[in-house]
């Protein structure tokens, strides 16, 4: 693991949906590629750009 972060407070969009941020402070730069899991449901790979720009969006479940 190279950093550990959390959710912020989950905001409803409608349809029994939510949308919660994400940080993860102190993420070494410089890596290909990063994996991010949350909790137990699988890891999702993001691209250094995108999240440096905050271009990540990841859905769980349905």
């Amino acid at each position: 693991m190279l950093s550990q972060g959390a959710l912020g407070t989950g905001h409803p969009t409608g349809g029994g949906s939510c949308v919660f941020s994400l940080s993860a402070p102190n993420v070494p730069a410089g890596e290909k590629f990063y994996l991010v899991e949350v909790s137990h449901r699988g890891r999702i790979m993001v691209q250094p750009e995108d999240a440096r720009n905050g271009n990540v969006a990841l859905s769980l479940g349905n």
